[in-house]
């Protein structure tokens, strides 16, 4: 396989897989019944950092999770969330209330914010450790594949992936320019409309099959630019596990009149 594909493929588990997480507690419990439901020891690979009061920029350095654990108003806590998204618009960010996320204002248009609930005292340490493990794993893998797809934009091969239906829905500028168009132009469209019809039917009856069983297949294909004009296209294909396609165009391409 090569560098290119291997760029693209889903990243191995010990990538993703969470290790320390370093979370930063906001935490000014009044009571002492809420100081002990939310008192957490470091274990589970789960680092715990304590603050109070505001938020100060230099807390925020290496930490993977911020949780708002204190009984002071949701208002307040988005006070706290707004310092922590100044920062970093990205690290995963917890309220534990007793209102419901539905009722918090503000969190739906932040995709690495939400609030859980404070259950009773049995329960809150386990769901919300389960859920910043979650968060932080999620954030993990998108920060791998928005570096992967950054990479596949240097290099020189031609990359395409469409999705399980056939849209394309990423393509790298080299890739792009071997089809004489732009971008905007090709996402949205089918793979099909890549290739000759020969060539279409050739992938169909015999790279499909192939990397549906887990193997690359690698040929020479007839591509179709959008002026009509056709090339040889030495194209390797590879299958994802969602049922996606990766097109690789390697080397220079050549006109042909196949």
């Amino acid at each position: 396989m090569s560098s290119v594909e291997s760029l693209v493929e889903s990243p191995g588990e010990s990538v993703l897989r969470p290790s320390t997480i370093r979370v930063l507690r906001i935490d000014e419990a009044s009571d002492d019944e809420a100081a002990r439901r939310l008192t957490f020891e470091d274990e589970d690979g789960i680092e715990w950092q304590s603050t109070t009061g505001s938020v100060e920029g230099a807390e925020l350095d290496r930490i993977d999770c911020v949780v708002s654990t204190d009984d002071t108003s949701v208002s307040a806590k988005l006070d706290s969330l707004a310092t922590v998204r100044e920062h970093d618009p990205t690290v995963p960010f917890v309220l534990v209330t007793g209102e419901g996320s539905d009722d918090v204002a503000g969190l739906r248009s932040d995709r690495w914010t939400e609030s859980i609930p404070a259950p009773p005292a049995s329960t809150i340490t386990e769901r919300l450790k389960t859920r910043i493990r979650q968060l932080v794993a999620h954030r993990r893998a998108v920060t791998v594949a928005e570096r992967a797809l950054g990479t596949v934009e240097t290099v020189r091969d031609g990359v395409c992936i469409a999705g399980p239906g056939g849209t394309i829905e990423f393509a790298n500028n080299a890739f792009v320019s071997r089809f004489g168009t732009d971008r905007s132009e090709l996402v949205g469209s089918s793979w099909r409309s890549l290739y000759t019809e020969s060539a279409v039917d050739r992938l169909e009856r015999t790279a499909l099959p192939t990397v549906r069983d887990g193997w690359r297949w690698s040929g020479e294909c007839t591509g179709r630019r959008v002026d009509g004009e056709p090339f040889t296209a030495n194209t390797s294909v590879v299958a994802l596990d969602d049922g996606s396609l990766v097109f690789t165009i390697h080397g220079i391409e050549r006109s042909s009149t196949d």
